[in-house]
């Protein structure tokens, strides 16, 4: 079977249910993780410490990058995005991994997130493409350019979700970066939509309507819930 899970940010223990109590994945399933695997939650670290012991046991997991992955890695040669990223809840990730974002270290405190972690998040993709039946992206594409493959920012960061039938063909695009929800996903996932957002809010677990991790069933549409069991962001 072939899955896709939607932004954790730092809800480790959620995370760690909802793969095995409800995936419960085998050799031979794979897994498509839409980014946003840290900041604001408890434990970032321990998000990226378990999807490690998920590949240590060979598990097929596939990675795309988000954009607070992509504001991190920003951040290690831009002052700006450092400042953007700690104020979007990078100084919980930092915190995550024994460094105070207050010292005299300030944007060099990114130095000292093991470079195990940091390999990670650059190795993660901007997109992933079945070719046949499915298109996997954080946020969205920009269409109002001629290749929208060209546009990474995008890929990140976008809001507005737009479907192209000449790009995508027969594929359905399955995102995450906005939270929405429980009824909108499986609304989207009933009706047949082209397009379904698997950003369920896990960590605003103290908003109505918003605090769950969900995976998507790729092969037979069945949506996977774990509500959020640890503290509010």
């Amino acid at each position: 079977m072939r899955y896709a899970i939607g932004d954790i940010h730092g809800c480790y223990q959620n995370l760690q249910k909802l793969v095995e109590d409800k995936i419960k994945p085998g050799i031979h399933d794979r897994i498509i993780f839409l980014g946003d695997y840290i900041d604001r939650g408890p434990n970032s670290k321990a998000v990226v410490d378990y999807i490690f012991s998920l590949l240590a046991q060979g598990l097929n997991c596939f990675f795309l990058r988000g954009n607070h992955e992509e504001m991190l890695l920003e951040s290690a040669n831009h002052a700006a995005m450092y400042r953007t990223w700690i104020m979007n809840g990078g100084h919980t990730t930092l915190k995550n991994f024994g460094i105070d974002h207050h010292n005299r270290l300030k944007q060099k405190s990114i130095q000292h997130i093991p470079e195990k972690h940091l390999s990670f998040f650059r190795n993660t993709q901007y997109y992933i493409d079945t070719e046949e039946d499915y298109f996997f992206v954080h946020a969205a594409l920009n269409f109002k350019i001629r290749n929208p493959l060209d546009d990474k920012r995008a890929m990140v960061w976008k809001r507005e979700v737009s479907y192209k039938k000449k790009f995508f063909g027969k594929k359905k695009l399955v995102y995450g970066h906005t939270p929405v929800p429980l009824e909108h996903i499986r609304h989207q996932i009933e009706s047949g939509s082209d397009t379904i957002n698997l950003d369920a809010g896990c960590v605003y677990n103290n908003i109505d309507k918003l605090g769950n991790l969900v995976a998507l069933n790729l092969d037979n549409m069945e949506l996977l819930v774990q509500p959020n069991i640890e503290k509010p962001y």
